[in-house]
């Protein structure tokens, strides 16, 4: 099973909407969404995730999130609220609880102890250490599915009260730079092996960021270079490699859309001579024949799709 962690911002939200259907007959991606957006102030989060509802696709919502708007427990009874219509109308829908530390486990377990239905939760571990009983309060409370974990030894330190339970691990595979030119000189990478391996060294499935990265950022100012982020698999049973194709640094924030087009350039030649092929890759086509920009968010949201696509074709193949 692949697990996409996803912030739950526009156009990563969107690209699970749009992929519900291929999610669906592949059987093997379970997303994760963390809400950093005020829930009350638009109904972008609650529409996408009824999109996947609809399409009887598993998925977890944390609810206590630590970055974005929503962070931390305050807003915890009002995720709950928000998304109750949802928990009814399906039995495959999860909460997700980030492990941050002791103080917010203890608020957030008076929360669920005061709440309606006992839910089925993913637990995501970080490096915060939580105490045994609290734990085991946790474990009483919810019907807790999945361990996801970078180490399994944070999940081992709990054995006696999970003494079997089914992790998957999740890591931060995309070496984020500081700027997008700093991605111009890098070469083809490993971005994972974990998808040849998860099953090898004891985990249910593998996790990660795509090709955004764990560290959160809000919007930015226009770029001075255009970088497109590219996961692809040189053949089905090894890793999955990336690329970052990049508009020539000029030193100049003008004509995005112009830098975008050479990088794409770039990218659809690439994936042309190695013969890579997917519904978000045949859209990168369609805009460098049509030479028409999309928008950066756009950009982001087909590198996203990208990945999960080869997170599929990884797991069919494996």
């Amino acid at each position: 099973m692949y697990f996409p962690y996803l912030r739950g911002k526009q156009f990563e939200l969107l690209a699970i909407k749009e992929l519900a259907p291929a999610i669906r007959a592949s059987g093997a991606v379970h997303p994760i969404i963390e809400p950093v957006r005020d829930i009350d102030a638009g109904p972008t989060l609650l529409r996408n995730l009824a999109a996947l509802v609809e399409n009887r696709i598993a998925c977890t919502v944390i609810i206590n999130p630590q970055v974005g708007d929503m962070k931390g427990v305050s807003k915890t009874v009002n995720i709950l609220t928000q998304l109750e219509p949802l928990f009814a109308a399906s039995s495959s829908m999860r909460v997700g609880i980030l492990l941050s530390n002791e103080q917010e486990m203890r608020r957030l377990l008076e929360i669920l102890e005061g709440a309606d239905r006992r839910y089925r939760a993913d637990l995501i571990y970080g490096t915060g250490v939580i105490g045994e009983n609290t734990m085991q309060r946790l474990s009483d409370l919810c019907e807790i599915v999945t361990h996801l974990a970078e180490d399994k030894n944070s999940v081992r330190r709990y054995r006696r009260i999970f003494p079997r339970p089914t992790t998957a691990i999740l890591r931060d595979n995309f070496a984020k730079q500081e700027r997008n030119q700093d991605y111009y000189p890098l070469e083809e990478s490993i971005f994972t092996e974990d998808n040849i391996f998860f099953a090898e060294d004891g985990y249910q499935g593998f996790g990660d960021y795509q090709t955004i990265g764990e560290v959160f950022k809000e919007g930015g100012s226009l770029p001075r270079v255009v970088a497109i982020h590219l996961t692809y698999q040189h053949a089905r049973n090894e890793a999955i490699f990336i690329r970052h194709f990049c508009s020539t640094p000029n030193g100049s924030s003008a004509d995005t859309a112009g830098k975008y087009l050479e990088a794409l350039s770039k990218l659809v030649a690439f994936a042309d001579a190695a013969e890579l092929s997917n519904p978000a890759l045949d859209t990168f086509r369609s805009h460098l024949q049509k030479q028409s920009f999309p928008g950066l968010g756009v950009i982001k949201k087909l590198s996203i799709q990208n990945h999960i696509h080869v997170a599929i074709g990884a797991l069919q193949h494996a």
